[in-house]
């Protein structure tokens, strides 16, 4: 019967997954038995717990180095001795001896950022160490995965023992002494040779395969803000300058490598305003990244970042209650984009002798399903101010502040002073374009904040309720809307938007841009509003015309390297670029210094390639000889008798000739750059024998 011993190392809190898997083990020896085969599990606290002369450790880990395999699991804990076992048995791993096989596992339950300390922090190192050198480690949830993963590989380990020598077999009784048989040198070596090769070949193909991992940590900025990037895997962890590409647009070695964090992993960071990109870069919205290093290509997979520039919209008031010393802050904040990825927190600061006072204040994010608008409630309130007096200076000085920020980084900072913080009523701050006003509060508290907002329009007068709209087309698939509303006090912040009498959206705005592709050479809008007593107002109707203008491919080659592109005097970089163009004429530019420029006019209404030819600007020369009077020749044609200035002189090699009678001929070679003049003289020697 041969024996295949299992070394099982754990901490402590791992104590009911240890227990399984022996009893896993003994339940799959009956089926193993009769192969001859059978596993078994050493644990630690089965071994003898006698003194021993060296360290009681150091005897655990000769036992387990007897073992053909060794499991270790980690959680939420870091045992010295465990590391220890695992450290002591890859050393021996790497040098071909036992254990054969080692086998990491780490469960994966959810750990709550309480629980999140240096135990925890030093097992995801390992996890980091592991993926460095390149090794592989599996995770599970739940005793049934790991009872699952273990079974597969007993399987796997069943299957090599049957095809190398055993690690251990129960010999017969009346057997007590085996002999070795020396195999030939070229035998011994030969296996080991091969295995190496086979090796060297799987592990550039899979090194090949595995793809580059960043992410982004904070993917919603504003467009002037720095993009951070951190590596996800041990291919992409490296000290290099990164490739972006953006939005299509090619930026080599933009993203700048800085120290690596707590983990390892490499940091990267660039702005996307110094790269002098074109415009559509650094708009608000959803932008695409691709990541990769020089010579490498760029990742497969495709990140995304979400500029966002404009301001907050905050409606909120300071209450007074019935108890003097009591203040209550309620009110909500929304972005104007709505990008449910820039959240929204909210910040009270109160200026008062000693230090600074800072409070977070707690925000219920609310997602209206009615109205479509992503928004944030706050309240609270605030006791045990100080009193001062009207006479005292600081009355009227900054003592409280309202300070909302998104993750984006825009801020909306209100600030009051003593007197407005203690005074009678409700104090409105307010802001933003949508001009919300909270209409009413019930001091008791309310579920439903929004059903309080009202439209407030500015310079409100006796005019009888008008809402009018206007619509430009003002590029291909895109048509801007804006709208004007008077004497409509609105039950809900929003507008009701139709396109040819179909509902398209809603907004809080009181404009919006159409960007859907439509077939139709017209379309037709309007909108719709309610006020507070439940009327609806209706806006005239505009038709406008749909640019149908399409999108094109215009590329540009040259025949030089580092020129630059203009197009209608818009800088796109070097050659060679593909650049979409919707239909219509530009005046293409392609220049460098020393060279002509290349100029043309381009009517796109296809893809069209550009093949620039430059021609570099010729150089000058000057040639004196002595004594004057020498024919000179450049480049072997004849340009006249010396002294001669010499214009429009290809740059480069230049082969100069002077030659006068009587006297020897003498050449010269010169380097002409473009743009340059070179004085050339010849002192010419009598020929022998003529006087």
């Amino acid at each position: 019967m041969k024996t295949i011993k299992i070394f099982l190392a754990s901490s402590n809190d791992l104590q009911e997954e240890r227990d399984a898997i022996e009893l896993l083990v003994s339940r799959e020896n009956k089926k193993y038995a009769v192969r001859g085969i059978q596993f078994e599990i050493v644990r630690w606290e089965q071994l003898l717990q006698s003194f021993q002369p060296k360290r009681i450790q150091d005897f655990f880990n000769e036992k387990m180095l007897e073992c053909h395999s060794l499991i270790a699991l980690f959680y939420n804990r870091f045992g010295d001795f465990t590391l220890e076992e695992f450290q002591t048995a890859y050393k021996s791993f790497k040098k071909g001896n036992n254990p054969r096989h080692i086998f990491v596992f780490f469960k994966s339950a959810l750990i709550s950022n309480v629980q999140i300390n240096e135990q925890i922090i030093q097992v995801n190192k390992l996890k980091k160490s592991i993926e460095r050198h390149k090794q592989i480690y599996c995770t599970y949830e739940n005793l049934d995965q790991l009872k699952f993963k273990i079974k597969e590989q007993m399987d796997l380990i069943l299957e090599t023992c049957h095809k190398s020598t055993p690690v251990s077999e129960e010999m017969p009784a009346d057997i007590s002494e085996s002999k070795t048989i020396e195999q030939p040198f070229y035998r011994k070596w030969m296996f080991w040779f091969i295995a190496i090769l086979l090796c060297g070949l799987l592990s550039g193909g899979i090194y090949h395969s595995i793809p580059y991992n960043f992410s982004i940590p904070n993917k919603c900025l504003r467009s002037d803000a720095v993009v951070v990037i951190q590596s996800e895997n041990w291919k992409a962890n490296q000290n290099k300058f990164l490739n972006v590409e953006f939005d299509g647009f090619k930026f080599p070695k933009s993203g700048k490598p800085t120290k690596k964090d707590q983990w390892g992993n490499q940091i990267w960071q660039f702005k996307i305003s110094d790269l002098n990109p074109p415009e559509i870069c650094e708009k608000d919205g959803v932008h695409k990244l691709r990541l990769g290093f020089s010579g490498k290509g760029y990742s497969k997979e495709c990140y995304q970042v979400y500029f966002d520039t404009k301001p907050l919209i905050v409606d909120a008031t300071l209450l007074d209650m019935k108890d003097s010393n009591t203040r209550v802050l309620k009110g909500v904040a929304a972005t104007e984009s709505q990008l449910k990825e820039n959240t929204i927190s909210v910040d009270v600061i109160f200026y008062h002798e000693g230090p600074t006072t800072v409070y977070n204040i707690p925000v219920k994010c609310v997602d209206d399903p009615n109205t479509q608008l992503v928004y944030y409630e706050f309240e609270t309130a605030f006791q045990g101010f100080p009193e001062i007096s009207e006479d005292d200076p600081r009355y009227k000085q900054p003592f409280f502040e309202l300070n909302i920020t998104d993750k984006a980084g825009n801020k909306y900072v209100q600030e009051q002073s003593y007197a407005q913080f203690v005074a009678a009523g409700a104090l409105r701050i307010a802001a933003g374009n949508a001009n919300i006003r909270l209409n009413k509060f019930h001091p008791e508290g309310s579920d439903d904040l929004a059903a309080h907002l009202t439209y407030m329009p500015e310079n409100q007068s006796n005019k009888p309720p008008n809402l009018q709209l206007k619509v430009r087309s003002i590029a291909k698939d895109i048509r801007t809307l804006e709208w004007t509303a008077d004497n409509i006090q609105q039950s809900t912040p929003h507008t009701l938007i139709f396109r040819n009498d179909k509902r398209l959206a809603k907004t809080a705005a009181n404009k919006y841009t159409d960007t859907e592709v439509l077939d139709s050479e017209t379309v037709s809008y309007k909108v719709v509003q309610e006020d507070s007593s439940g009327r609806t107002y209706t806006s005239n109707v505009e038709k406008v015309a749909v640019i149908m203008d399409k999108t094109f491919i215009l590329t540009v080659r040259s025949n030089v390297f580092n020129d630059m592109v203009f197009i209608d005097n818009k800088k796109y970089g070097s050659t060679r670029l593909d650049i979409p163009l919707t239909e219509g004429s530009y005046a293409l530019r392609v220049v460098k210094e020393g060279w002509f420029s290349f100029e043309k006019n381009i009517d796109l209404k296809e893809n069209t390639t550009v093949h620039a030819q430059l021609k570099q600007k010729p150089g000058s020369l000057e040639v004196v000889t002595i004594p004057y009077g020498a024919a000179i020749y450049v480049n072997k044609t004849m340009k006249g008798i010396s002294p001669i200035n010499i214009q429009a002189v290809s740059p480069g090699v230049v082969y100069i000739k002077a030659s006068l009678e009587g006297y020897a001929e003498q050449t010269k070679n010169i380097n002409l750059k473009p743009e340059q003049h070179i004085v050339v003289e010849f002192d010419l020697s009598i020929l022998q024998g003529i006087y």
